[in-house]
């Protein structure tokens, strides 16, 4: 997932929301989400749906496919 860290951190800052507090929605470490956003590691595959709901989106747009209307 190239560039997944920089839509993380887009995500992120449109939400209004800092690292730390997505690290507290997510119950991580909040060296943890700039890592993921400096793409030294991606979010495991079990923590994308949490990661979409704090941000309010589908998972879809999280992953930047286009949404169906299914």
């Amino acid at each position: 997932m190239k560039g997944f860290g920089k839509r993380i951190k887009e995500l992120r800052q449109a939400a209004k929301i800092t690292q730390s507090e997505l690290s507290e929605i997510l119950n991580i470490h909040p060296q943890t989400v700039s890592k993921w956003e400096r793409e030294l590691f991606e979010p495991d595959i079990s923590q994308l749906g949490e990661l979409a709901s704090a941000f309010g989106i589908t998972l879809e747009k999280l992953l930047g496919c286009e949404e169906t209307d299914k």
